[in-house]
C-alpha cells in the first residue's frame, strides 16, 4: 500500500521511535526503508535487529552523501505506489496514514497530501503546533497565483512514486530546502493540500539539518518565490541566474535582509531552546528576534498565541 522513506545518520537516539511509530499504524501492507546514510553511531544496528524481526523494514547502507540522495536512493528501491517520507528524528501520530489514505480516496487528484504537525522537544514533548500548507484548493490555487511557496513538513508528505520519478525527485544542489522545492514543482501537476489535523511530530533539536543551514535557506526562499513568479509568466529561473542579481542588490536592501534572516535565525533559535524546557535561553533568542524585526516577531508571536489557544481547546474538548 505505501513505502516509507526514512534517511538516517547518526539516529540512534530517535530511529527506533520513527521505525515503532510506522509498526503502530494499525495497516498491515506496507515497507519501510532506512537509509542509513554513513552513519558512525549505532544507528546501523539499531536498524538491523527491527529488520531481522519485521521483514516490512529493509535497510540501505549509503556512504554519506546527504539527504537528496538519501532518500531518492529510497524511493528508486520502493514497491508501492505512494511514498511517505518520514525523517530519523521524527514520528508519526496513530491513524496518520489512514487518515491520508482517507483524503485521497476522496480527493484523488490531489498530487500531495501533507498534515499539521506537532513541534516536540528532544525529549518528544509537546510544545505547540505547525499549521503549514493549504488546507483546501482554493486556499492553494490563491498560494499558486500570487507565487506564494508551498511549504509542509516533509514528514507528513504522501506522493506517487510516478509523479516522484516523472520530476527527477529530490534536487541535491537545495540540500536542506529539497523537500519545499520539490512540493513547488510537483504544485504544478495539481493541487498541494494538508489536512488540518496534527499527524506527525516535528523534533526540533540544535542539531538538525534545518537548524545548520538556516542562511542558505533565508536565501533559498527568495529564490523559489522568484522562480514561481516566472514560472507565472511561463518562464523558468535557475539559482546561480538569482543569486548573481541577489549579490548585487543595494546595500540597504542588504540590511534589510540581514535584519530578516537574523530575526529568523534567533526565532528559530528561541523555539528550539523553549521547545527543550530551556526558558532562560530562549526568552533571551526571543528577545534578540524582537529587537533585529519588531514587526516580524510581533505577527509571529500573535499568530502563536492563536494556534496555542486553538491548541489548548482541541485538547480539553
Amino acid at each position: 500500500m505505501f513505502s516509507v522513506i526514512t534517511p538516517a545518520y547518526n539516529a540512534e537516539k530517535y530511529i527506533a521511535e520513527a521505525i515503532e511509530s510506522v509498526q503502530a499504524q494499525g495497516l498491515e501492507t506496507w515497507e519501510m526503508i532506512i537509509i542509513d546514510d554513513g552513519s558512525t553511531d549505532g544507528t546501523r544496528e539499531i536498524v538491523a535487529k527491527f529488520a531481522a524481526a519485521d521483514p516490512r523494514i529493509k535497510l540501505i547502507q549509503n556512504n554519506h552523501g546527504g539527504v537528496s540522495h538519501a532518500r531518492n536512493t529510497g524511493v528508486k528501491q520502493a514497491k508501492f505506489e505512494w511514498i511517505a517520507l518520514l525523517d530519523a528524528d521524527d514520528v508519526f501520530c496513530p491513524n496518520k496514514m489512514k487518515k491520508q489514505f482517507e483524503a485521497l480516496a476522496n480527493d484523488p487528484d490531489v498530487a500531495l497530501w501533507g498534515t499539521y504537525a506537532y513541534n516536540i522537544g528532544e525529549d518528544g514533548k509537546i510544545f505547540d503546533v505547525c499549521e503549514d500548507g493549504p488546507t483546501s484548493h482554493a486556499a492553494f490555487q490563491l498560494l499558486r497565483k500570487s507565487a506564494g511557496i508551498v511549504s509542509l513538513k516533509a514528514s507528513s508528505a504522501l506522493f506517487r512514486a510516478e509523479l516522484f520519478h516523472q520530476l527527477g525527485g529530490f534536487d541535491s544542489q537545495y540540500d536542506s530546502s529539497e523537500d519545499a522545492e520539490l512540493w513547488n514543482r510537483m504544485a504544478e501537476h495539481g493541487s498541494v493540500l494538508v489536512l488540518p489535523e496534527p499527524l506527525v511530530l516535528y523534533r526540533f533539536h540544535a542539531n538538525s539539518i534545518s537548524v545548520r543551514k538556516m542562511r542558505f535557506q533565508y536565501d533559498f526562499t527568495r529564490f523559489l518565490r522568484a522562480r514561481n513568479k516566472r514560472k507565472l509568466m511561463g518562464e523558468d529561473l535557475i539559482l546561480a541566474d538569482f543569486m548573481r542579481v541577489y549579490e548585487a542588490r543595494s546595500v540597504f536592501a542588504k540590511m534589510f535582509d540581514w535584519s530578516i534572516m537574523h530575526s529568523n535565525a534567533y526565532w528559530r533559535l528561541a523555539g528550539i531552546q523553549l521547545t527543550n524546557g530551556r526558558k532562560v535561553k530562549g526568552a533571551g533568542m526571543l528577545a534578540l528576534a524582537f529587537l533585529t524585526s519588531p514587526p516580524m516577531i510581533t505577527w509571529r508571536i500573535l499568530r502563536k498565541l492563536v494556534g496555542r489557544s486553538r491548541f489548548s481547546r482541541s485538547i480539553t474538548g
